[in-house]
């Protein structure tokens, strides 16, 4: 079985305050019908309603980093059956998959992002 791969297209339809000061989350609708939200973090991670997104997570290193704004390698917090999600954290900088997407714990992912 080759190496774990997905790629989500999404549009972010609200950006909220968080409940950390300054904190921004950004809310998508995924285009196969599940819901990403992740933490919007200044010019490191930025996201505006009406947004369009390629997300693409991925045990490998993409070979194309140079395509996407950001990317960075992190672990799932908890198992996903814990919250019928995967919460996924890079940096400390939280993403949240509706329905989980797979992902297993102690296993290190790339997840990257680009405006589309």
């Amino acid at each position: 079985m080759g190496a774990f791969k997905a790629e989500f297209k999404a549009k972010v339809e609200k950006v909220r305050s968080g409940s950390l000061e300054g904190l921004k989350i950004a809310s998508c609708r995924l285009k196969n019908g599940g819901v990403l939200e992740f933490d919007v973090v200044g010019d490191l991670l930025s996201a505006s309603e009406g947004d369009e997104l390629k997300v693409v997570l991925s045990e490998e290193k993409p070979g194309d980093l140079d395509a996407y704004e950001f990317c960075g390698h992190g672990y799932i917090v908890a198992p996903e059956s814990k919250f019928n999600a995967t919460i996924f954290s890079i940096w400390g900088i939280i993403f949240k998959f509706s329905p989980p997407v797979g992902l297993e714990l102690d296993k290190k992912y790339y997840l990257c992002v680009k405006h589309s």
